[in-house]
């Protein structure tokens, strides 16, 4: 798969794109060398994809051009460093479009979009043997309001064995919960039994959501975050 990945970047017209520091003919050396053998160069390859096609809150044309390979390098089951590509397609999901960029297309919603079709990827990440990949899978399934994410979010606060991920788990549902979900979501926070860091984010998720925290439910968070 990842052979397959890095013949597909020579399809992409970088030197027409841009990022943070000019013409992005830099990126498809930079996305190789996110599965190289070696630590050190995979570390030296994200941090400059974490200052070029994502700059301090800032997306440009290069951003969504490089997403799906950034998608497809996170199903390659050899692949190193799931946490850090996770998170970067959080920032790229959630970033603002460039101040000298062209109205249209906004590479700000061209690269959330093209986040958003990886979906079916990160839920499937909820499944890593490493927490830290799970956690980082959760937290950007929180971005989508969407039953594909709402699923394998809800089976992760239910199920997983570690609570700091099915903490993260019951933020990102709160986040986007339906009115089914968001009621769950409330008993838990209630659930005494349930581990205290499950209650807190759940309660903080659902007040981000927008979702309703009130009477016993905003009791329990107000005690919770005493």
């Amino acid at each position: 798969m990842v052979a397959v990945v890095l013949a597909n970047l020579d399809a992409i017209d970088w030197k027409s794109l841009r990022h943070a520091y000019g013409e992005a003919s830099d990126v498809p050396k930079l996305i190789r060398a996110l599965v190289s053998d070696h630590p050190g160069k995979r570390e030296g390859a994200l941090d400059a994809l974490f200052s070029t096609i994502w700059h301090q809150g800032t997306v440009y044309s290069a951003s969504p051009a490089a997403v799906p390979f950034l998608v497809e390098l996170l199903d390659a089951d050899a692949q190193e460093d799931l946490p850090a590509i996770l998170e970067l397609l959080t920032h790229l999901a959630t970033g603002a479009p460039d101040e000298d960029a062209e109205a249209a297309p906004n590479p700000a919603a061209a690269a959330r979009e093209a986040v958003s079709r990886g979906i079916s990827v990160y839920a499937r990440r909820l499944g890593h043997p490493e927490p830290a990949v799970r956690v980082a899978a959760a937290y950007l399934l929180g971005l989508f309001a969407v039953e594909e994410a709402r699923a394998p979010l809800a089976a992760a606060v239910e199920d997983d064995d570690e609570p700091a991920v099915r903490a993260v788990a019951a933020f990102a549902l709160g986040c986007i919960a339906d009115p089914a979900r968001a009621d769950e979501l409330r008993e838990r926070l209630v659930d005494i039994s349930e581990h205290p860091a499950v209650r807190l984010y759940a309660g903080l998720g659902l007040a981000r959501g927008g979702a309703p925290v009130e009477g016993p439910q905003f009791a329990a968070l107000a005690e919770l975050v005493e």
